[in-house]
């Protein structure tokens, strides 16, 4: 799905289908959608795996994109965190070998591209939504207060109530590790 896809569905969600009297502009909802995709990359991050090219001085840079390091293996075998140590973009580990370095991470989500795939899983679309109208609604409600008008702020409320359920629902709980 794409902006420009995402852009009418929450229109119709806020209600704000008039075409020629809008009250949110575009860029005004595709900011709030970007802030809104950048939110559920810091709730539910992808998980992503990458390969790092061997240095023979024990540094690596690390994905742009990482936002937790899950774990790092050379040769096939998973490092154990005394054998690495991971700050300011850079991996380094204690004993630098010749073979690649796989890395798995949590990884952030980019803002939605202008044009191209927002980068949404099945099933994404929704509570991105949800908090793209609760930014929306809040926005709202404070236009109106400086108008001396009834705020929105309620609606805003519930939109983020209905993101947060979402979210309780999808994460896993932890489940614990038999010590060794």
């Amino acid at each position: 799905m794409t902006l420009s896809e995402l852009r009418p569905r929450l229109r119709a969600e806020l209600g704000d289908e008039t075409t020629g009297v809008y009250v949110w502009s575009d860029a005004l909802l595709d900011g709030f959608l970007g802030d809104a995709t950048e939110r559920l990359g810091e709730d539910l991050p992808l998980e992503k795996e990458a390969q790092l090219t061997p240095n023979p001085d024990g540094a690596y840079a690390l994905p742009a994109d990482l936002l937790r390091l899950r774990s790092v293996a050379t040769g096939g075998v998973v490092l154990g965190p005394g054998e690495y140590t991971a700050w300011g973009g850079t991996l380094r580990l204690a004993s630098p070998g010749s073979s690649e370095i796989s890395v798995r991470y949590a990884g952030a989500r980019p803002r939605p591209p202008a044009s191209g795939d927002a980068g949404l899983l099945a099933g994404e679309t929704p509570p991105v939504l949800w908090l793209a109208a609760a930014s929306a609604m809040g926005w709202l409600g404070k236009q109106r207060e400086k108008a001396g008008a009834a705020s929105s702020g309620a609606v805003a409320s519930a939109y983020g109530r209905r993101y947060e359920e979402w979210l309780r629902a999808r994460r896993r709980p932890l489940r614990r590790v038999a010590a060794l």
